[in-house]
């Protein structure tokens, strides 16, 4: 009676588990084919979109570029791709993740703030050099903002997320920079804190109860190996982040040169106090990746 009793138990719960179980992986496996499909029809209309704002304005390349000028689009074109991409690899879990849809997002927002530039600052159907720097510099942000949504989102909601950043980027860049004058050539303002931010804001909006402690939230040696790669990318391309779009040759030289010195103050300043915020006489691989870029 008792091993017939032990065989009844078994027979009347496995199904229901193993049919709720089977139930959970047929919903999940659903929604990411939904999500796969809402991404793909989100990308298609963004480029709908740019390429009726191109008809429309009839854009045009300016036939001029500079040689010094293209060397800050090179720069600044692989701080996005590559040292955003690897900067983001901390999470052990979105490695992959982190530096395919940095390319993909990346590429997307630079074409759509070409359009949204276009329609929100009255510009001048000219596609330039710093047209492309301004798309750059929209991606950064969207980047930056990435970062703190990295793990918590779908495809299509972080397509979403940038697609709305993108707006609000340019429109926040016109109330301060052009109706209110305010001085911003490095971005601290309407590039780094606006995309901080608007991250955060995005986070606390997505973020559940559940992902605080998660494991897949945490980074192990091989990922903060790679995103220490970013942060020296970083480091090294920065001056020309904040000299690309700085006026004058004498600004250029100015911005390039405090830039670098500032870099290098924040990263002894890193190496002086991590120690002994860190405990046990070690440095911090957070404090490493980010704190060295503070200047």
């Amino acid at each position: 009676m008792v091993s017939s009793n032990a065989a009844a138990i078994p027979t009347g719960v496995l199904p229901d588990s193993e049919s709720a179980l089977d139930h959970v992986k047929d919903a999940a496996k659903m929604n990411r084919k939904v999500d796969e499909a809402l991404t793909a029809a989100g990308l298609l209309a963004l480029q709908i979109f740019v390429v009726v704002v191109a008809g429309v304005a009839d854009f045009h390349y300016t036939p001029h570029i500079g040689a010094m000028e293209y060397g800050f689009f090179r720069d600044v074109s692989l701080m996005i791709f590559f040292g955003f991409g690897f900067l983001m690899t901390f999470l052990h879990s979105y490695g992959l993740s982190a530096i395919g849809y940095c390319l993909v997002i990346s590429a997307v927002v630079v074409e759509c703030s070409i359009a949204v530039e276009y329609l929100v600052m009255d510009r001048t159907s000219e596609v330039t050099l710093e047209t492309l720097l301004n798309g750059l510099f929209c991606a950064g942000a969207v980047m930056i903002s990435y970062g703190a949504v990295l793990g918590k989102v779908t495809p299509f909601q972080l397509l979403s997320m940038a697609a709305v950043e993108v707006v609000a980027f340019w429109l926040n860049f016109k109330w301060s920079v052009t109706d209110n004058v305010a001085h911003d050539v490095g971005g601290g303002m309407v590039i780094h804190t606006f995309g901080a931010y608007f991250g955060l804001s995005v986070s606390w909006w997505v973020t559940q109860k559940g992902a605080f402690g998660h494991k897949a939230e945490a980074s192990i040696y091989s990922s903060d190996l790679f995103s220490l790669a970013g942060t020296i990318i970083l480091w090294v391309l920065w001056p020309s982040f904040q000299a690309a779009v700085a006026g004058t040759e004498e600004k250029q030289m100015m911005a390039a040169a405090n830039t670098f010195l500032s870099l290098s103050s924040s990263t002894l300043a890193f190496a002086v106090l991590s120690r002994f915020l860190n405990g046990g006489g070690r440095f911090n691989v957070v404090h490493l990746q980010n704190a060295t870029l503070a200047g």
